[in-house]
């Protein structure tokens, strides 16, 4: 079938942050949900690879986020931990 990916499937690491927030933000760009978390104007693709980054770089480290070798499919599964502090996770997806 056509939509099949025709490359590996391997767990995500750091290394691939950049090209996955990309992948997710390009992914993402039309969703309708996607316009009550993210504004759409000219900074909207930054702030998209912005939110995604964030939401890998806490991912990535429960050893569970995977993609694909060129990086065109990724799943995120993300378990923040019970005791984090979401105002702490908001000054980190800010910076």
């Amino acid at each position: 079938m056509w939509w099949r990916v025709k490359t590996g499937i391997r767990k995500a690491t750091t290394d691939d942050i950049p090209a996955l927030a990309e992948t997710l933000s390009l992914a993402f760009e039309k969703d309708p949900v996607m316009d009550w978390v993210i504004r759409d104007d000219d900074k909207r693709q930054a702030a998209f690879r912005r939110y995604f980054t964030y939401f890998l770089k806490e991912g990535i480290p429960y050893n569970e986020t995977y993609t694909t070798d060129a990086a065109e499919a990724c799943a995120i599964n993300w378990c923040p931990q019970r005791d984090s502090n979401p105002c702490c996770q908001l000054e980190r997806l800010e910076s």
